[in-house]
């Protein structure tokens, strides 16, 4: 299905498929297939999982298709990891306001993003303005002191102000 989705120039729906297809059965055709489908869709997030997918094999044809793709889409993203606090035993994080995966890199477009990490077990959490440069790889840890927590139950009139405690993206490592 795939192939034919390409053929038909619906190359969105080809690169997914195809990069289902290739994640149950490994196949470089497959693979190449959705890499330049997915840069013909101008997808620069699953382009760049294809190009690390493909870092594992070993066809030329692929590996051309890899580093064309990369060289197209790879300054249009930047990697994010987002870690939970020292001495925190599980957290949560947003990326955008989206589910993001803790201790796990991920691409994503480089420009300015939120994150925000919420403790498992306190509840508090941490937000953070990113700057995420193109090609750039960059850490979000959280400090061991939470910035603010949850509300209090108090539903008084007295505690209903809230303020803004994001934080700049000096609290975030780059490398």
């Amino acid at each position: 299905r795939g192939a034919a989705s390409y053929d038909a120039g619906e190359y969105a729906l080809a690169a997914q498929q195809l990069s289902r297809a290739d994640a149950i059965v490994a196949n470089d055709v497959a693979l190449e297939l959705a890499l330049k489908a997915a840069v013909k869709a101008n997808d620069a997030l699953l382009t760049m999982d294809l190009a690390a997918r493909a870092d594992t094999r070993q066809s030329p044809a692929l590996l051309a298709a890899r580093d064309d793709a990369r060289a197209k889409m790879g300054p249009r993203t930047g990697r994010v990891t987002v870690f939970c606090a020292p001495r925190t035993a599980a957290c949560t994080a947003t990326f955008d306001d989206g589910a993001f995966p803790v201790n796990q890199a991920r691409w994503v477009l480089a420009g300015e993003h939120r994150v925000v990490v919420t403790d498992s077990a306190s509840k508090s959490r941490q937000a953070f303005r990113v700057r995420v440069d193109p090609a750039a790889a960059v850490e979000v840890v959280p400090s061991a002191v939470p910035v603010f927590a949850p509300a209090p139950a108090n539903t008084s009139s007295e505690n209903k102000e809230s303020k803004d405690t994001s934080r700049d993206a000096p609290t975030s490592r780059r490398s």
